[in-house]
């Protein structure tokens, strides 16, 4: 984000989870036993507390700081609250990241191309379409 120009302490990161009723079923789809109406639930719930830790305040990182350690939780959510400085210990898998999403670039607009071809000319679809979490 920073290489971007943003502030990534103030970025609204809830608004990228959507929330509605059909991505909430989708999303269900990859879950056995989550109903649609659940999963946007939890979808909403994950919006609503990424909109909490959006904290560039210092008295309000302070504040969440605080309420997670006295709630005994600080260990298992210190993570989703963005700090002021870059985690030297981070760099290597932001590197790492920034390598992949490169390398995704051609991929994507290849899967792009070849969608395009197969609406448009009948084409069958790559194999790679029927690829998941890769």
């Amino acid at each position: 984000m920073r290489k971007n120009g943003e502030e990534p302490l103030s970025y609204p990161i809830g608004k990228t989870f959507p929330t509605d009723p059909k991505t909430a079923g989708i999303v269900a789809e990859f879950y056995e036993g989550i109903t649609p109406k659940y999963a946007c639930r939890s979808l909403r719930s994950m919006r609503f507390c990424k909109n909490v830790l959006t904290a560039p305040c210092p008295v309000k990182r302070a504040l969440i700081d605080i309420g997670m350690r006295i709630s005994g939780q600080y260990e298992s959510l210190q993570g989703h609250l963005l700090r002021p400085k870059d985690n030297p210990k981070c760099s290597e898998s932001i590197i790492g990241l920034e390598k992949r999403l490169e390398g995704a670039v051609p991929v994507a607009l290849g899967l792009i191309r070849d969608f395009e071809s197969s609406v448009e000319v009948g084409t069958e679809l790559s194999d790679r379409f029927d690829r998941n979490f890769e």
